[in-house]
């Protein structure tokens, strides 16, 4: 009987002993399975900053930048372990933007949403020096005092006006209307040196619109313009379609039309304008930022936009997730501020 005691008592205590190692071998199984997120974070370098990263953009909240900036930096926080503040730091079309983050430390715990539009080098021909001056302004900033990370993002300026006009409801009759009545239309753009500015001025300047521009620091501002009657015409992106209600898209800056995205609105070159401007926006930080910081939110930017879900929600905004590397986001900004300062 004792010996059949001692059987079963080493038989239970032995199911114990392995039911315990089962278990730890389930926790260590689960701690090893965890979200990529904890691997990212241990190749985070040395030099990566501790604490709160500030991620700036030079325009209002509720636009396009805004909203992509503030998207990155919800995604970026649970891989880096770091916390994310959105700062908008408006006026100068970026310019006031980027002296800010130029008079930060070039330590990574600063960076910021730019986006460069790039016409064709005759376009820059169409422009009055002084005018092309203040419109490069803040490129010319980006050029000599940033570094560019990656770019997320690419768009293309489009011009609406509201759904109950009748003067006229396509982009020719827009041009029709405007040759007709010269210096009655007000045209609003986010920005007198961005890219919804340089849009304007290039329909100024070299297709002779004789309109008055109105400036503003984002599309929210415009849109409440346009419903005030303050405005005629307002320039933002296409990517705003989907918060456009009320309002008709005449036409965009692609070279090509996109049917699947944009159903019965012709470019403004497939309309008779020859005029092209890809926007690309990019994320950047202060030149003389330590390079592995720069790798690293190179990769950490490239993940995010490479992520499904991040994607999907960039699409519900019909915002086009395009990433490219460093390199190609500052050659982006190399092109159109060696172009400009070619003509000087």
């Amino acid at each position: 009987m004792k010996r059949t005691l001692a059987l079963i008592f080493s038989c239970i205590m032995l199911l114990a002993l392995l039911t315990a190692c089962g278990n730890d071998a389930a926790t260590d199984a689960d701690q090893s399975g965890t979200t990529p997120d904890a691997t990212e974070s241990s190749d985070l370098p040395a030099s990566w900053p501790k604490g709160t990263i500030t991620y700036e953009c030079g325009y209002a909240a509720g636009g396009t930048q805004d909203l992509v900036i503030r998207a990155l930096a919800q995604y970026a926080e649970p891989i880096t372990g770091n916390s994310y503040y959105v700062e908008n730091i408006t006026g100068g079309s970026g310019l006031i933007m980027v002296n800010d983050v130029y008079g930060r430390d070039a330590d990574g715990a600063t960076a910021c949403i730019y986006s460069c539009t790039i016409p064709t080098a005759e376009d820059f021909q169409y422009f009055p020096s002084d005018l092309l001056d203040s419109l490069m302004k803040a490129n010319v900033q980006i050029y000599d005092q940033m570094q560019a990370c990656a770019q997320v993002n690419v768009d293309y300026s489009a011009i609406f006006i509201r759904s109950d006009e009748t003067r006229f409801t396509t982009f020719e009759e827009l041009g029709e209307y405007v040759a007709a009545h010269p210096g009655e239309l007000s045209f609003g753009a986010t920005g007198a040196s961005g890219n919804g500015g340089l849009m304007l001025q290039t329909f100024i300047n070299k297709f002779g619109w004789d309109i008055n521009p109105v400036y503003y620091d984002s599309t929210p501002e415009e849109k409440a313009a346009m419903l005030n009657g303050e405005l005629d015409i307002m320039c933002t992106t296409i990517a705003w379609m989907p918060s456009s209600e009320g309002f008709t898209c005449l036409g965009y800056s692609a070279e090509t039309s996109n049917q699947d995205s944009y159903p019965g609105i012709a470019t403004f070159k497939e309309q008779g304008y020859d005029f092209v401007a890809t926007m690309r926006r990019g994320i950047f930080v202060k030149k003389g930022t330590d390079q592995s910081i720069v790798d690293y939110m190179e990769k950490l930017l490239g993940q995010i936009c490479s992520d499904e879900n991040y994607i999907a929600d960039q699409a519900a905004l019909n915002y086009t997730v395009d990433y490219a590397s460093a390199a190609e986001m500052q050659n982006s900004i190399n092109t159109v501020v060696e172009t400009y300062q070619n003509l000087k």
